[in-house]
């Protein structure tokens, strides 16, 4: 399982996450460290957890039956094997922005 199919189904199952353990709305956002409003949209489905709230759920519910009933085995272990075996691609050096184009060919100094 990838970084990014984790996100999704931990996103997608949050609320029930929520409801197994009996917490409110408020103490559960509390307990991730994002705002009410956020979480509401994550359990809606208008918005997708980003990679830090994914392993604070599931560092925090590691126990969670519906964890790892979707994810099929303990959340952490999933967590380590994503980090772990996540391919890195090297990054277009910026200042800052977006890299807007990149070099096709150079040829006595100029660039295309």
């Amino acid at each position: 399982m990838d970084r990014d199919v984790l996100i999704q189904v931990t996103s997608e199952n949050v609320k029930l996450v929520r409801i197994e353990n009996n917490y409110s709305i408020d103490k559960m956002a509390e307990m991730i460290g994002i705002t009410r409003k956020h979480l509401l949209k994550i359990e809606k489905g208008k918005a997708i957890a980003n990679w830090p709230i994914t392993i604070a759920i599931c560092t925090l519910f590691r126990d969670s039956r519906t964890l790892k009933r979707v994810l099929g085995g303990d959340p952490l272990d999933l967590i380590d094997m994503s980090t772990k075996y996540m391919p890195i691609f090297p990054q277009d050096k910026t200042f800052g922005g977006n890299v807007l184009w990149k070099n096709i060919e150079e040829f006595h100094g100029f660039k295309l």
